[in-house]
């Protein structure tokens, strides 16, 4: 049998955030976590909280924000679809569940915010290794593992 469509609709999809889910880092040094976004919101506010969901997660920081805490900003790079967060001076009290957001995504749905579980070490630095690079759904970085 062959059926052939004579309209067609096509619904938008909305592209979800995409981050690393687990990351560990040591007190007192830096981490920088990219955050992936689709199209559709590339002139969007980014945004950064901390919380258990996006409904009671408080904002860390935003890219439209000119007062962001000295500790953590965001770098937005809207030709590759994804921005920077950047976390300094890591303390134990910084571990926790993280949301990456666009537009109201931290106030709307998980839908368009990326969750990832931060673990700040007192322990030792060991081997490091560097995540895949560049372009699109590429991961930049580098990734300590603590032992």
């Amino acid at each position: 049998m062959f059926l052939m469509l004579r309209h067609s609709c096509s619904l938008p999809i909305e592209f979800q955030m995409k981050t690393f889910e687990k990351l560990t880092a040591q007190a007192g040094g830096s981490i920088s976590i990219p955050c992936f976004y689709g199209q559709e919101h590339k002139d969007s506010v980014k945004s950064w909280c901390k919380g258990r969901d996006t409904s009671s997660c408080s904002p860390e920081t935003r890219s439209d924000s000119q007062l962001a805490m000295n500790r953590v900003f965001i770098t937005d790079d809207p030709q590759n679809l994804v921005f920077i967060v950047t976390m300094r001076d890591l303390q134990h009290m910084d571990s926790g569940s993280y949301w990456c957001c666009v537009g109201d995504g931290c106030r709307r749905s998980e839908d368009s915010s990326g969750k990832l579980e931060l673990l700040v070490s007192t322990g030792n630095v060991g081997e490091s290794m560097t995540l895949g690079g560049g372009g699109r759904g590429g991961v930049w970085g580098e990734h300590n593992h603590i032992i």
